[in-house]
Protein backbone atom coordinates (compact mmCIF):
# COMPACT_ATOMS: atom_id res chain seq x y z
CA UNK A 1 0.00 0.00 0.00
CA UNK A 2 2.99 2.31 0.39
CA UNK A 3 3.16 2.69 -3.39
CA UNK A 4 0.10 4.96 -3.34
CA UNK A 5 0.94 8.57 -2.50
CA UNK A 6 -1.40 9.90 0.19
CA UNK A 7 0.33 13.18 1.02
CA UNK A 8 -2.41 15.31 -0.55
CA UNK A 9 -5.40 13.39 0.76
CA UNK A 10 -8.07 15.81 1.93
CA UNK A 11 -8.67 16.22 5.64
CA UNK A 12 -12.26 15.49 6.65
CA UNK A 13 -13.36 17.75 9.49
CA UNK A 14 -16.11 17.02 11.98
CA UNK A 15 -18.28 19.70 10.39
CA UNK A 16 -18.22 21.05 6.85
CA UNK A 17 -20.19 24.07 8.07
CA UNK A 18 -21.10 25.51 11.42
CA UNK A 19 -24.38 24.01 12.72
CA UNK A 20 -25.98 27.46 12.82
CA UNK A 21 -25.15 28.34 9.20
CA UNK A 22 -28.20 28.55 6.96
CA UNK A 23 -28.38 25.69 4.47
CA UNK A 24 -28.66 26.17 0.72
CA UNK A 25 -32.02 25.32 -0.82
CA UNK A 26 -31.26 21.98 -2.48
CA UNK A 27 -34.23 20.08 -3.88
CA UNK A 28 -33.57 16.49 -4.92
CA UNK A 29 -37.11 15.15 -4.77
CA UNK A 30 -39.43 14.36 -7.69
CA UNK A 31 -40.94 17.84 -8.08
CA UNK A 32 -38.32 18.58 -10.74
CA UNK A 33 -40.97 19.91 -13.14
CA UNK A 34 -40.60 23.24 -11.37
CA UNK A 35 -37.30 23.63 -13.19
CA UNK A 36 -38.63 22.53 -16.53
CA UNK A 37 -41.72 24.74 -16.61
CA UNK A 38 -40.55 27.86 -14.84
CA UNK A 39 -42.76 30.88 -15.58
CA UNK A 40 -40.16 33.33 -14.31
CA UNK A 41 -38.97 35.30 -17.33
CA UNK A 42 -35.89 36.48 -15.42
CA UNK A 43 -34.74 33.02 -14.43
CA UNK A 44 -31.19 31.87 -15.22
CA UNK A 45 -30.71 28.12 -15.47
CA UNK A 46 -27.28 26.50 -15.20
CA UNK A 47 -27.06 22.80 -16.03
CA UNK A 48 -23.98 21.03 -14.64
CA UNK A 49 -22.49 17.60 -15.24
CA UNK A 50 -19.43 15.44 -14.62
CA UNK A 51 -17.62 12.70 -16.53
CA UNK A 52 -15.16 10.02 -15.47
CA UNK A 53 -13.47 8.08 -18.27
CA UNK A 54 -10.09 7.40 -19.89
CA UNK A 55 -8.35 7.87 -16.56
CA UNK A 56 -9.59 11.45 -16.25
CA UNK A 57 -12.35 13.25 -14.39
CA UNK A 58 -13.98 16.27 -15.98
CA UNK A 59 -16.83 18.66 -15.39
CA UNK A 60 -18.87 21.02 -17.48
CA UNK A 61 -22.00 23.09 -17.74
CA UNK A 62 -24.17 25.33 -19.86
CA UNK A 63 -26.07 28.52 -19.02
CA UNK A 64 -29.47 29.65 -20.30
CA UNK A 65 -30.93 33.10 -19.61
CA UNK A 66 -34.70 33.14 -20.16
CA UNK A 67 -34.69 36.95 -20.38
CA UNK A 68 -32.72 36.82 -23.63
CA UNK A 69 -34.37 36.68 -27.05
CA UNK A 70 -33.77 32.94 -27.38
CA UNK A 71 -34.94 31.25 -24.19
CA UNK A 72 -33.83 27.83 -25.47
CA UNK A 73 -30.37 29.00 -26.52
CA UNK A 74 -27.15 28.55 -24.58
CA UNK A 75 -25.67 31.79 -23.33
CA UNK A 76 -22.38 30.34 -22.10
CA UNK A 77 -20.66 27.02 -21.44
CA UNK A 78 -17.61 25.74 -19.57
CA UNK A 79 -15.49 22.59 -19.51
CA UNK A 80 -12.73 21.74 -17.00
CA UNK A 81 -10.46 18.73 -16.54
CA UNK A 82 -10.49 18.27 -12.77
CA UNK A 83 -7.78 15.65 -12.40
CA UNK A 84 -6.86 11.97 -12.79
CA UNK A 85 -9.41 9.33 -11.80
CA UNK A 86 -6.97 8.06 -9.19
CA UNK A 87 -7.52 11.28 -7.23
CA UNK A 88 -11.03 12.45 -8.11
CA UNK A 89 -14.38 10.90 -9.01
CA UNK A 90 -17.73 11.80 -10.56
CA UNK A 91 -19.09 12.89 -7.18
CA UNK A 92 -16.32 15.40 -6.42
CA UNK A 93 -16.52 16.61 -10.03
CA UNK A 94 -20.26 17.13 -9.61
CA UNK A 95 -19.61 19.32 -6.59
CA UNK A 96 -16.90 21.26 -8.41
CA UNK A 97 -19.17 21.74 -11.45
CA UNK A 98 -21.65 23.60 -9.24
CA UNK A 99 -18.89 25.52 -7.45
CA UNK A 100 -17.40 26.60 -10.79
CA UNK A 101 -20.77 27.74 -12.11
CA UNK A 102 -21.41 29.94 -9.07
CA UNK A 103 -17.85 31.24 -8.94
CA UNK A 104 -18.02 32.39 -12.57
CA UNK A 105 -21.26 34.37 -12.30
CA UNK A 106 -20.49 37.87 -13.71
CA UNK A 107 -19.92 40.53 -11.08
CA UNK A 108 -22.41 42.80 -12.82
CA UNK A 109 -25.30 40.40 -12.27
CA UNK A 110 -27.78 41.68 -9.67
CA UNK A 111 -31.28 40.82 -8.47
CA UNK A 112 -31.68 37.61 -10.46
CA UNK A 113 -32.81 34.07 -9.70
CA UNK A 114 -30.33 31.32 -10.51
CA UNK A 115 -31.35 27.67 -10.73
CA UNK A 116 -28.42 25.25 -10.79
CA UNK A 117 -29.33 21.78 -12.05
CA UNK A 118 -27.49 18.48 -11.65
CA UNK A 119 -28.36 14.87 -12.39
CA UNK A 120 -26.25 13.66 -9.45
CA UNK A 121 -28.65 13.31 -6.55
CA UNK A 122 -25.91 12.47 -4.06
CA UNK A 123 -24.26 15.82 -4.74
CA UNK A 124 -27.40 17.75 -3.78
CA UNK A 125 -27.97 15.61 -0.71
CA UNK A 126 -24.48 16.42 0.52
CA UNK A 127 -24.83 20.14 -0.20
CA UNK A 128 -28.18 20.27 1.57
CA UNK A 129 -26.94 18.27 4.57
CA UNK A 130 -23.14 18.55 4.66
CA UNK A 131 -21.42 16.24 7.12
CA UNK A 132 -18.24 14.16 7.12
CA UNK A 133 -18.00 13.51 3.39
CA UNK A 134 -15.38 14.08 0.71
CA UNK A 135 -15.40 17.49 -0.89
CA UNK A 136 -15.87 19.59 2.24
CA UNK A 137 -13.70 22.39 0.87
CA UNK A 138 -15.80 22.50 -2.31
CA UNK A 139 -19.02 22.54 -0.30
CA UNK A 140 -17.73 25.50 1.70
CA UNK A 141 -16.85 27.26 -1.57
CA UNK A 142 -20.40 26.71 -2.83
CA UNK A 143 -21.87 28.21 0.33
CA UNK A 144 -19.46 31.13 0.11
CA UNK A 145 -20.55 31.87 -3.46
CA UNK A 146 -24.24 31.64 -2.54
CA UNK A 147 -23.69 34.10 0.30
CA UNK A 148 -21.74 36.46 -1.98
CA UNK A 149 -24.47 36.34 -4.63
CA UNK A 150 -27.16 36.96 -2.01
CA UNK A 151 -25.50 40.27 -1.16
CA UNK A 152 -26.11 41.28 -4.78
CA UNK A 153 -29.75 40.30 -4.61
CA UNK A 154 -29.26 37.00 -6.47
CA UNK A 155 -31.12 33.98 -5.11
CA UNK A 156 -29.65 30.54 -5.77
CA UNK A 157 -31.54 27.27 -5.66
CA UNK A 158 -30.33 23.80 -6.58
CA UNK A 159 -32.45 21.24 -8.38
CA UNK A 160 -32.11 17.59 -9.36
CA UNK A 161 -33.16 16.37 -12.81
CA UNK A 162 -32.56 12.71 -13.77
CA UNK A 163 -30.07 12.24 -16.58
CA UNK A 164 -32.63 10.37 -18.70
CA UNK A 165 -35.22 13.15 -18.56
CA UNK A 166 -35.68 14.02 -22.23
CA UNK A 167 -37.68 17.16 -21.42
CA UNK A 168 -34.68 18.92 -19.91
CA UNK A 169 -32.69 19.78 -23.03
CA UNK A 170 -29.81 21.45 -21.20
CA UNK A 171 -28.81 18.19 -19.50
CA UNK A 172 -27.23 16.50 -22.54
CA UNK A 173 -25.48 19.75 -23.47
CA UNK A 174 -23.88 19.94 -20.02
CA UNK A 175 -22.85 16.28 -20.27
CA UNK A 176 -21.22 17.00 -23.62
CA UNK A 177 -19.14 19.75 -22.03
CA UNK A 178 -18.07 17.42 -19.21
CA UNK A 179 -17.01 14.75 -21.70
CA UNK A 180 -14.96 17.32 -23.60
CA UNK A 181 -12.79 17.59 -20.50
CA UNK A 182 -11.94 13.87 -20.64
CA UNK A 183 -10.80 13.69 -24.27
CA UNK A 184 -7.46 12.10 -25.13
CA UNK A 185 -5.77 15.46 -25.68
CA UNK A 186 -6.82 16.76 -22.25
CA UNK A 187 -4.14 16.74 -19.57
CA UNK A 188 -5.20 15.65 -16.10
CA UNK A 189 -2.97 17.66 -13.79
CA UNK A 190 -2.94 16.69 -10.10
CA UNK A 191 -5.88 18.32 -8.34
CA UNK A 192 -5.52 20.57 -5.30
CA UNK A 193 -6.45 17.59 -3.14
CA UNK A 194 -7.00 13.87 -3.40
CA UNK A 195 -10.58 12.85 -2.65
CA UNK A 196 -10.49 10.78 0.52
CA UNK A 197 -13.19 8.40 -0.73
CA UNK A 198 -11.25 7.66 -3.93
CA UNK A 199 -7.94 7.23 -2.11
CA UNK A 200 -9.44 4.82 0.44
CA UNK A 201 -11.03 2.79 -2.35
CA UNK A 202 -7.69 2.50 -4.15
CA UNK A 203 -5.91 1.54 -0.94
CA UNK A 204 -8.53 -1.11 -0.22
CA UNK A 205 -8.30 -2.53 -3.74
CA UNK A 206 -4.51 -2.65 -3.49
CA UNK A 207 -4.71 -4.36 -0.11
CA UNK A 208 -7.15 -6.94 -1.48
CA UNK A 209 -4.91 -7.66 -4.48
CA UNK A 210 -1.89 -8.11 -2.23
CA UNK A 211 -3.92 -10.36 0.05
CA UNK A 212 -5.09 -12.52 -2.83
CA UNK A 213 -1.54 -12.78 -4.11
CA UNK A 214 -0.27 -13.85 -0.69
CA UNK A 215 -2.99 -16.46 -0.34
CA UNK A 216 -2.22 -17.86 -3.78
CA UNK A 217 1.51 -18.11 -3.02
CA UNK A 218 0.90 -19.81 0.32
CA UNK A 219 -1.50 -22.34 -1.20
CA UNK A 220 0.93 -23.25 -3.97
CA UNK A 221 3.75 -23.66 -1.49
CA UNK A 222 1.64 -25.96 0.72
CA UNK A 223 0.61 -28.07 -2.27
CA UNK A 224 4.23 -28.38 -3.41
CA UNK A 225 5.32 -29.42 0.08
CA UNK A 226 2.69 -32.11 0.23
Amino acid sequence: MSRLDTKRVEVIHEFALAPWDERVQANYETDRLEVLTSDDAEDITIATSSSQRKGKVGLGGVVRDASRDSADGVLASYSVTLGPSGEQNAYTAGLEAIATALRCVPLGLHDRKLTVVTSNRSVLQVIGRPRQQSGQCTIRAIYGSVEFLAKRGCKVRLRWVPAKNAEFTLGPLAKMQAKRATRDECIAEPATFQARSTTLRLLLNEHIREGIGSIGTTSNWQIAAE
